[in-house]
């Protein structure tokens, strides 16, 4: 938080002044298998922190006179379905909301959006709450209105929400999947 993206999910470096690209830019899963992604799209990756040429596949195409040139339909592709592998994931709905300090917000829960990782987004479930309403771009929770589901495998079991002898426990971690949500 607190760093001007651009476009290209890239920030200015300070210390190199230069741009590069920012942890959000590979903060998030591709919808293909990383495998597919890199046969798609080859074998040069995004890292956080470098400057180089994302893949041209990310972004460019061959044309009818066999010149290499960007397309538009190839970037959103890309957006869709390898937004790891291109460096694409602040830019994609789920991590691109505008976010505004909501109340309750102090340096600690900053701290805690600072320190996320991917593992922590998809697993914590402490965090995921804080996450969901605190840094919902860090995570990908943009599109979900605060209203997460603390332990990600809720949906997977619908029994869950169904069971009475679970029903406390989908009520405090499966607010997303079971309906329980307040706002």
């Amino acid at each position: 938080m607190g760093q001007d993206l651009n476009q290209e999910c890239m920030v200015m470096d300070p210390t190199l002044n230069k741009m590069v690209y920012s942890p959000l830019a590979t903060q998030c899963e591709n919808k293909n298998s990383d495998l597919i992604c890199e046969m798609i799209m080859g074998s040069v990756n995004v890292t956080t922190g470098s400057s180089g040429p994302r893949a041209s596949n990310c972004y460019k195409g061959y044309g009818e006179d066999g010149k290499l040139r960007e397309y538009p339909q190839i970037k959103q592709d890309a957006i869709t379905y390898c937004l790891k592998k291109c460096g694409y994931c602040c830019i994609s709905s789920a991590f691109s909301c505008k976010w505004t300090i909501p109340e309750g917000y102090t340096p600690e829960i900053e701290q805690i959006c600072k320190e996320a990782t991917q593992d922590q987004c998809r697993f914590s479930i402490t965090n995921r709450p804080i996450y969901a309403r605190y840094c919902p771009n860090t995570c990908g929770f943009c599109t979900m209105n605060s209203c997460i589901d603390a332990v990600s495998v809720c949906d997977k079991d619908p029994l869950i929400c169904t069971a009475p002898e679970l029903k406390e426990f989908a009520e405090k971690y499966c607010q997303r999947s079971c309906g329980f949500c307040t706002k």
